[in-house]
């Protein structure tokens, strides 16, 4: 379990500057929720990707340097913070 909320860090890390969140429901699946009241429940790691692309509108390119740019300031897509408060 411990390894499995460590994933889901990392994951959520990744999707928050997208204004997405995935969380654990009852440690056998996932939650993908675009903060708008849409969720989709997920079995795995891999099905997180095809809901995020189809709730973003277009194909999630890791290298993208847009996105990359976005983890590394720290802002989402609408360039806010989303960094948690100190």
């Amino acid at each position: 379990m411990r390894q499995r909320y460590r994933r889901l860090d990392i994951v959520n890390e990744l999707l928050c500057p997208l204004g997405l969140a995935v969380y654990d429901w009852n440690g056998t699946k996932y939650v993908v929720d675009d903060r708008k009241g849409n969720v989709a429940l997920v079995d795995d790691l891999g099905g997180i990707w095809g809901v995020v692309e189809t709730r973003l509108g277009w194909r999630l390119d890791p290298l993208d340097p847009k996105w990359l740019e976005m983890l590394s300031a720290g802002t989402g897509t609408d360039g806010r913070s989303t960094a948690a408060p100190q």
